[in-house]
């Protein structure tokens, strides 16, 4: 082996110095490790919570449920749907309590686009009417905005055909007005040599 590959380096079992420690320390620190889903599920949580704190509202989180303790601020209400929209998904999210706080949300949810159960029979059936007619309202919406610019695009295409034909009758008068320019001018070089032929040449 030593004939092969020679002798070792002599410092190859010596041992790092501190300052060489400390290097490989602050090395290590720069390393980032990446989160996980879950991670970045508690890190989500976690600034939401701290601003629904920071109001004087109380939620406790149980993992598969939220208990409203303290509930004063509508930003609150948002903060909480984001919350059980990331954790459980859209559709997933059931609303017990009393009618008011079940109205509360119901209301807010339409705002946001999320699709959320009421535990009330009654606010459900009505959130499932607005909801439907949001929806509809969003599609006349969508499809108003998509006539006007279908209605943008037609004027434009008109204006642009418009401005061709516009340049295409400027070039074809120009074509014509160099057509009798050229004319012109022929017929003035024949008139010319005519004239020349006609007068003698007088010479001694």
């Amino acid at each position: 082996m030593i004939k092969k590959f020679g002798l070792p380096p002599a410092d190859l079992n010596k041992e790092p110095t501190e300052q060489e420690k400390d290097k490989v320390k602050q090395v290590k620190s720069y390393v980032a490790i990446p989160l996980t889903k879950k991670a970045k599920r508690i890190e989500y949580t976690a600034y939401f919570f701290k601003k629904i704190e920071s109001r004087g509202d109380k939620i406790l989180d149980k993992g598969n449920k939220f208990i409203v303790k303290k509930l004063d601020s509508p930003d609150t209400v948002r903060d909480l749907l984001k919350i059980s929209k990331k954790r459980f998904g859209n559709g997933n999210i059931r609303v017990n309590g009393d009618r008011n706080f079940q109205r509360r949300v119901m209301y807010h949810a339409l705002k946001m686009n999320i699709d959320i159960k009421l535990s009330d029979k009654v606010l459900q059936r009505e959130y499932e009417q607005k909801l439907r007619m949001k929806l509809q309202a969003d599609m006349n919406r969508a499809n108003q905005t998509q006539e006007k610019l279908r209605e943008q695009t037609r004027g434009i295409k008109a204006q642009e055909l418009k401005q061709k034909q516009s340049e295409l009758e400027k070039r074809k008068e120009h074509e014509r007005q160099d057509r009798r320019n050229q004319q012109h001018t022929k017929s003035e070089r024949n008139q010319s040599e005519k004239t020349r032929n006609s007068h003698h040449d007088f010479s001694r």
